[in-house]
């Protein structure tokens, strides 16, 4: 991805460009990639979920600011921190939003989760980590 709002998929033998897009927004961060889906956290709030095969997007939500960090990506949800103060949890598949938790802070940070805790860091705080209860024990992934 690049700051002017492209993407690029690349050749991972060669790195010749196999597939170029152009968003109308920049992206501030960087997209994450699983095997069949690019995440994409877009400047104007919109997350999107891009089939990397076809390229057709599969989903998108959208907040009300724009994303500064990527997202934590894992088998069945989607943690996404965002500059409105908000962690949001979505569902991988659809996109819906599952829960949504009031941070102490802007979040410019990826969500990580060690030992059933969920960690980011926000700008008015150093470390912030969620036990499992709190961000969701019925988000557990198996």
């Amino acid at each position: 991805v690049t700051y002017r709002g492209d993407l690029h998929i690349l050749d991972q033998k060669n790195g010749a460009t196999l597939h170029s897009m152009s968003f109308s927004t920049p992206f501030y961060c960087t997209a994450v990639v699983d095997q069949t889906t690019i995440f994409l956290p877009l400047s104007n709030g919109k997350l999107l979920a891009v089939d990397n095969q076809s390229l057709a997007v599969n989903w998108e939500f959208q907040a009300d600011v724009p994303w500064a960090s990527a997202p934590l990506v894992t088998l069945n949800y989607i943690y996404a921190a965002n500059l409105d103060e908000k962690l949001y949890i979505l569902d991988k598949r659809s996109g819906s939003l599952l829960q949504e938790i009031q941070l102490s802070g802007r979040a410019r940070s990826t969500p990580v989760i060690v030992d059933n805790k969920l960690i980011l860091t926000c700008e008015n705080t150093n470390v912030v980590a969620y036990a499992q209860e709190h961000y969701g024990q019925e988000h557990k992934d198996n």
